[in-house]
């Protein structure tokens, strides 16, 4: 945890189940999208050197795509293999600067290490790039449940770090908006506890044993 003094705000949180399970291919599922949906198979299965293998050759295929560096830093991260992991990450970025995936990925990689200026300029960027595309297909909102909830996750982290606990209750607040789970009910409840905001702080709490009983940060 990167606020462990008396705190339990927790890095890490489940994405959306589109993020972690293979999408379902369609017939109008491109070649890609079909690789990378088998390769997210295996991944979810716990075949992961089969995953990296699978990627390769989709590598030979397609080229040094940024979604499969995105999916191979993912893979590596699983493995414990965190620089291999970074360095997925950078190349990726190094073809696709606006890949939102790819940033968010490697903010979240930076929070981990303590790093929280590279942090904060990743995971920051990824948010407002994602605001764009949000906002280019429905100008009233600027979320949708393909937004970049480990990066809102990320940043309200970062706020709490800084002692702007309001802040960081709207980043968790907006991550729940992306993906409901416990752990970012927690992170909310604890935003509002530092904020003293104790009713708000235990209606938080009490959302994240809702969502999942035996929680124990929240108990």
């Amino acid at each position: 945890m990167l606020l462990s003094a008396g705190g339990c705000n927790n890095l890490r949180v489940s994405a959306p189940p589109a993020a972690t399970l293979a999408e379902p291919v369609t017939e109008t599922s491109g070649p890609m999208e079909q690789l990378v949906s088998s390769v997210r198979e295996l991944a979810g299965q716990g075949q992961l050197s089969q995953a990296l293998m699978l990627l390769s050759q989709g590598m030979q295929q397609f080229g040094p795509a940024p979604e499969l560096y995105v999916e191979k830093g993912a893979i590596l991260e699983r493995l414990g293999d965190r620089q291999e992991a970074r360095l997925a990450y950078e190349a990726a970025l190094l073809r696709a600067p606006s890949n939102v995936a790819a940033l968010e990925a490697l903010g979240v990689l930076h929070l981990q290490g303590g790093r929280i200026e590279p942090a904060r300029k990743l995971l920051s960027h990824a948010i407002e790039l994602d605001k764009s595309r949000v906002r280019n297909s429905n100008a009233t909102v600027d979320i949708d449940p393909d937004s970049p909830v480990l990066a809102y996750n990320g940043m309200g982290i970062i706020s709490d770090s800084d002692g702007e606990h309001e802040r960081a209750a709207d980043y968790f607040l907006s991550a729940l908006q992306v993906a409901k789970s416990a752990q970012l009910y927690n992170n909310l409840g604890y935003s509002r506890f530092l904020g003293q905001n104790l009713g708000g702080a235990e209606w938080a709490y009490r959302q994240s044993l809702v969502l999942d009983p035996a929680y124990k940060p929240a108990l």
